[in-house]
């Protein structure tokens, strides 16, 4: 695979609309972003989603659920996502496929799909994306909403 990295044409037009921000260039294929969402009178809402973009040259498919993948990520990343009140969405392209699927995180660790390591020292764990979990335009408008959500829970006023 070529070093460069090209997100799918359809995400990028996605988010055009949208203040999308480069925040860091990990090592690898690793892309952080901060997206803020515009009112339609074009004032920014107040908060951020996170969104971390990786890419990979052959996605892992689940043997019992073929429409699940699976991908390693780092605990360090993971540690860090837990403790963000923000959204933070993983984003896995499959550069074989042209296709980006999304995991909204906090929810998954929470949940009992995730299981947290008992070695202190483990340095990646797997999470599992559905490929029904495509990105295109109403992804971004489900960031968007997560958004709104953390937005109402901790007081602030989000007007549509």
């Amino acid at each position: 695979m070529a070093a460069r990295f090209v997100l799918p044409a359809r995400l990028i037009e996605d988010t055009r609309r949208y203040k999308v921000t480069k925040n860091k260039i990990g090592k690898g294929r690793t892309f952080d972003y901060k997206g803020d969402t515009q009112y339609s009178s074009g004032d920014f809402e107040n908060g951020n989603i996170y969104i971390q973009v990786k890419a990979t040259d052959k996605l892992k498919a689940l043997k019992k659920d073929p429409k699940s993948i699976s991908f390693d990520v780092s605990m360090r990343h993971v540690r860090h996502w837990y403790k963000e009140p923000m959204p933070v969405v993983l984003v896995v392209y499959s550069v074989a496929d042209n296709e980006a699927y999304w995991l909204h995180v906090q929810p998954y660790l929470n949940s009992s799909l995730f299981k947290w390591p008992t070695d202190p020292d483990q340095i990646e764990v797997t999470v599992h994306l559905s490929r029904n979990d495509v990105v295109d335009r109403r992804s971004i408008e489900t960031f968007r909403q997560l958004k709104a959500d953390v937005m109402s829970r901790i007081g602030n006023t989000y007007a549509q």
